[in-house]
């Protein structure tokens, strides 16, 4: 089992489920995916969840998300 960095947040089954899937913690693994895909809803259906669902999971562990992301760069960028 993955690992909690913070024992605050409670995980529910199905983060635990996908942290066991992909191996890696929930807050890396979506920060990963954003950077990789460029938008939560891509990450949602990478996943198999709903989008709403990833929303929050995005909300909940403070990770950064950004209409602006150029999938595959380190950081977010605005784009003109």
């Amino acid at each position: 089992m993955v690992p909690q960095k913070d024992p605050r947040l409670r995980r529910s089954t199905l983060m635990r489920a996908i942290e066991e899937r992909y191996g890696k913690p929930l807050p890396d693994l979506l920060r990963e995916r954003h950077r990789a895909l460029g938008n939560y809803t891509l990450v949602a259906i990478e996943l198999g969840i709903p989008a709403p669902t990833v929303y929050y999971w995005f909300k909940k562990f403070n990770v950064p998300l950004s209409r602006y992301v150029i999938p595959g760069t380190e950081e977010p960028q605005r784009v003109a």
